[in-house]
């Protein structure tokens, strides 16, 4: 549960630059009592050394970090209530699970209870208790994931910082635990700063998503939000798949939709979006593949927004089918379609419909 009342981590204005190179610029952000935040971007971005700094593994060069309104910006690591679970989860060998466990509570000198009952607790929360005299070597990816985690929520810190904790697993392992991370975070209700490269692993773990590039927050919102309204051309593309049309403002209204004109001369209409686009003024107006449907001929007539082509490319995956549309225009469009309804064959004429609520857009660059 998140408490919106207690502010758990504040980041204000932290910068850092190594010689002439900056590397984060400014970074203001907090986190509630609870929340699960995922710091995403591209490599470079500066993603990895906010959360080092968080931990007091890089020393800012200006700015304040708090954690529970302490200030710890100078403070060395082990003076700070946070715990951490690395991208290679750095596990003793030589120590079984449960020591290894247990090694968290003596380092951070853990006396709330006795030790041999909160590493039999943690075993449970991960679901680990039937491994506990196991070695490192004897686990799976998976598995020392779970140990990794246990040892650093142990000691019951205020700040857990998570660096890219699934990257190194199989695909079909790492959406698993995706869900069961963001179980056990829950459960345990702990404020988390989640490193990650991955949109989808963003999704579904955290609470909010701070999408950073070049050393800036450029975006900060729920998952969802920030899918469905990017800010800009980078946020759009970085979170996944975006068809591009370019239009023309020919009519709106104050407090009402924005009417566009398509290169081949057809007009759409667009939800209000922010300030008014200048009439005569170009567009980039991007649709998600999901958001295009296929429409039959008994809603065309209804459809406000509609674009025509035909099938050039079918292809098809677990649960979905990807069709590539060539329009009248020239322009081809992808479309995401379910897999149990009719697949138009590739060469036939198809109409493609979306709600003027379902694009997103912004002044073409350079107009």
């Amino acid at each position: 549960m998140i408490d919106s009342s207690i502010v758990a981590l504040s980041l204000s204005g932290i910068s850092k630059g190594y010689g002439n190179i900056g590397v984060l610029h400014g970074i203001d952000m907090d986190l509630h009592q609870g929340e699960i935040v995922a710091l995403l971007g591209p490599s470079g971005c500066g993603k990895t050394t906010t959360l080092r700094a968080i931990g007091g593994f890089v020393a800012p060069d200006s700015g304040r970090i708090r954690i529970k309104g302490q200030d710890v910006t100078r403070l060395a690591v082990p003076e700070r209530d946070f715990g951490i679970v690395f991208q290679d989860y750095a596990l003793f060998p030589h120590l079984t699970v449960a020591e290894n466990i247990r090694y968290g509570l003596k380092h951070r000198r853990y006396r709330a209870r006795p030790h041999a009952e909160r590493v039999d607790e943690l075993l449970r929360l991960v679901r680990m208790e039937a491994f506990a005299d196991r070695y490192p070597a004897q686990l799976s990816g998976g598995q020392k994931q779970r140990v990794a985690l246990a040892r650093a929520l142990g000691p019951n810190p205020a700040v857990l910082l998570l660096d890219e904790p699934l990257s190194a697993l199989d695909a079909s392992v790492r959406g698993k635990l995706q869900v069961e991370l963001r179980q056990v975070l829950r459960e345990v209700g702990i404020t988390t700063v989640i490193v990650t490269h991955d949109h989808e692993e963003a999704a579904v773990v955290a609470d909010r998503i701070v999408l950073m590039h070049e050393g800036r927050i450029i975006q900060d919102g729920p998952p969802l939000g920030i899918y469905d309204r990017p800010r800009s051309r980078f946020c759009a593309e970085f979170l996944g798949e975006v068809n591009w049309l370019a239009g023309r403002v020919v009519a709106h209204r104050d407090d009402g939709p924005v009417e566009a004109e398509l290169g081949n001369g057809q007009r759409i209409v667009l939800a209000a979006r922010g300030p008014r686009p200048a009439l005569g003024s170009a567009l980039e107006i991007g649709i998600r593949p999901e958001r295009l449907a296929l429409a039959d001929d008994a809603v065309r007539p209804a459809i406000r927004n509609r674009v025509e082509g035909r099938v050039d490319r079918v292809q098809a995956n677990r649960t979905n089918v990807e069709l590539c549309v060539a329009l009248d225009g020239g322009q081809s469009l992808m479309v995401t379609h379910r897999r149990d309804e009719r697949v138009p064959a590739v060469g036939s004429r198809v109409v493609l419909g979306f709600g003027g609520d379902d694009a997103f857009y912004w002044p073409a660059e350079g107009a």
